[in-house]
């Protein structure tokens, strides 16, 4: 289901003033708050960084439906893992079911004021998050954990209040390996929006994906969360305005690396306030707006934190939700795109794609070398199921097929359905391309066995409990018929 949040963003406002914000979020239908933890804000003039964890204690007593967390904590400097994992489960126990926990490797200018060491390179700073996670999971699962690891270390630590029910924990990733971390040991990932399409579709989400296949996990299952960078106003010269409060965003990497001080970073910023508006999506149009963030759900995301940069946060909220949030295309998401493309197929294509027992499935390498094999499958709108069966097959691990590991490099598969009589009397063809996946159990494996079994009688004598499926998501569908 599509979740649409608030960012409540520390570094912009003081505590009371984002905590009035909080509830107006939830009063406006906004289904989740998730903050920030910063200890320097991006800038000094008018600066903030309340501390995340006793505001989000006090948004806990303050709301009754929204999902709250962050977005994100650094739980492996200024923090001991424990210390973090003491605070969300405090909250978790205030907010029963209503928290989740985003982490990430962390920016120097929170941390090393306060460490006083350099800043270390991002391989171990990914190292260092990984043993902090670790820890974390452990202490809310756990008692008396005695943790020997390279960076951090208990004995015989236990959390005395735990959390009531299980915390969602959320991995920040902008690369491949940080993408695989959060599908192997986290419950989904944190990413922020504007990066390119490439970035998403063709990185991250598949490295996500790995990971989570690499853990015995089905990737459908973890959470997508994207912070969507937005302005929205009547006035075209007020949004673009907005922006230039988070100029720092917009510098090179090279251009932030190292700086510690807001009053720095301002002076830097200050120079690139002309750039600021290439991080948001700015419109007076929310048609503009919908079209701009319909990719990301079509891309797989299934909770959209939105982030608005300017100080007059309750005009931005209302005016969102108002003309942009509540627009049924998008309240929808990505899966009734997916319906919705799959509905505009004729009613002959669909009985091509119902009845045909034959089709071909097409992937490609990370090289796009294509690799095409005949497949049994089941469709059900917006999905196409095809298993891994037991007949002969030319490796003998399934693992080592050229279909899967595509489907693990590249997400993405094509099939076609095609019907040719000798007298031309019937002759048609329809193509599915779209986000594929390999289901190995679960519920959604385990209805689509149902499917596939249901359609194919021969199953009956061969064993599919077992059998991975793949599972494609339209994206796009053609059709021809003559």
């Amino acid at each position: 289901m599509l979740a649409l949040g608030w960012k409540a963003s520390a570094e912009q406002f003081d505590p009371k003033r984002l905590l009035d914000y909080a509830v107006l979020a939830e009063e406006l239908g906004y289904d989740s708050i998730a903050i920030s933890d910063h200890f320097h804000p991006w800038r000094n003039t008018g600066g903030h960084a309340p501390f995340a964890f006793a505001w989000l204690g006090a948004a806990a007593a303050k709301t009754s439906r929204a999902r709250l967390g962050t977005s994100v904590v650094t739980p492996s400097f200024r923090y001991h893992p424990a210390i973090v994992a003491q605070a969300m489960a405090t909250i978790a126990l205030l907010a029963p079911g209503r928290v989740f926990l985003g982490v990430g490797s962390g920016e120097s200018m929170n941390e090393t004021p306060l460490t006083t060491t350099d800043w270390p390179e991002p391989g171990e700073r990914l190292r260092r998050l990984r043993e902090a996670v670790k820890l974390i999971k452990q202490l809310w699962s756990e008692d008396y954990v005695t943790f020997e690891g390279k960076y951090f270390h208990t004995k015989e630590a236990n959390l005395f209040d735990k959390p009531s029910h299980p915390i969602p924990l959320l991995i920040a990733a902008g690369g491949p390996q940080a993408a695989t971390f959060a599908g192997r040991e986290g419950d989904g990932i944190i990413v922020t929006s504007g990066k390119g399409a490439e970035l998403y579709k063709d990185t991250l989400l598949p490295a996500l994906q790995k990971g989570a296949r690499e853990a015995g996990k089905e990737p459908a299952k973890l959470e997508r969360m994207i912070e969507m960078k937005v302005s929205f106003d009547h006035d075209r010269a007020r949004a673009m305005e907005d922006t230039k409060e988070w100029a720092a965003l917009a510098l090179p990497a090279e251009d932030k690396a190292g700086v510690e001080d807001p009053r720095e970073m301002e002076r830097r910023a200050k120079a690139a306030e002309g750039k600021a508006h290439t991080r948001f999506i700015v419109s007076t149009d929310p048609d503009e707006h919908v079209a701009q963030i319909k990719p990301y759900l079509d891309w797989g995301f299934d909770h959209l934190v939105f982030h608005f940069p300017g100080q007059d946060q309750e005009r931005a909220m209302r005016l969102y939700a108002k003309e942009v949030l509540r627009n049924a295309p998008l309240r929808e998401g990505g899966t009734a795109a997916a319906t919705e493309m799959s509905a505009k197929l004729s009613a002959r294509s669909v009985e091509l794609l119902t009845l045909e027992r034959v089709a071909r499935l097409a992937t490609a390498d990370q090289y796009a070398r294509p690799h095409v094999v005949p497949i049994v499958f089941v469709y059900e709108p917006p999905f196409i199921f095809t298993p891994i069966d037991a007949k002969p097959k030319s490796v003998e691990d399934w693992h080592d097929l050229r279909r899967i590991k595509n489907v693990e490099t590249n997400g993405r598969a094509s099939v076609l359905v095609d019907v040719y009589h000798e007298n031309w009397s019937k002759c048609a063809w329809v193509r599915i391309d779209g986000v594929a996946e390999i289901l190995t159990k679960g519920e959604d494996h385990r209805h689509a066995l149902n499917l596939l079994a249901g359609k194919y009688k021969q199953y009956e004598g061969m064993p599919l409990r077992e059998a991975p499926v793949i599972r494609i998501r339209t994206e796009h569908a053609s059709q021809w018929h003559g």
